[in-house]
């Protein structure tokens, strides 16, 4: 979700937005549907540009050809994501345990919960953090 004074691009459902204090207002560019489409407020002034050869302008510094940001991963610390590997593990002994006991729907949910939890332990594992 935006607020005032952002710059904001909404993509493959996630939005990510760059702080601009002195704009006042959203700008909004939406890639979600089935025609991309730039939301400005009213009294900004917008160009178009047809092509590559229009040439940017910079206040003397360095204009980088390329900046790319990619936001993967569930954005969970290592050290909760270890934690999750940890719980899953003492499920796992606990499901055990339970097996011996005769109780086997007791069994069955607590081999339930070590299975989901190992599960997102282990893509947690594989995504790493944001």
């Amino acid at each position: 979700m935006t607020r005032d004074g952002e710059v904001a691009v909404r993509q493959h459902g996630q939005e990510t937005a760059v702080a601009t204090p002195g704009l006042g207002e959203t700008v909004l560019v939406d890639a979600d549907g089935d025609e991309p489409t730039v939301h400005v407020p009213t009294g900004v002034a917008v160009e178009y540009h047809d092509g590559a050869g229009d040439e940017l302008k910079t206040d003397g510094g360095r204009l980088a050809d390329r900046t790319e940001v990619a936001a993967e991963g569930f954005g969970l610390e290592a050290d909760e994501t270890r934690r999750l590997a940890y719980i899953s593990a003492v499920l796992f002994v606990a499901t055990g345990w339970t097996a011996s006991s005769g109780n086997a729907v007791m069994t069955g949910l607590v081999g339930l919960a070590a299975v989901v939890i190992g599960g997102l332990a282990c893509l947690a594992l594989r995504s790493g953090p944001a």
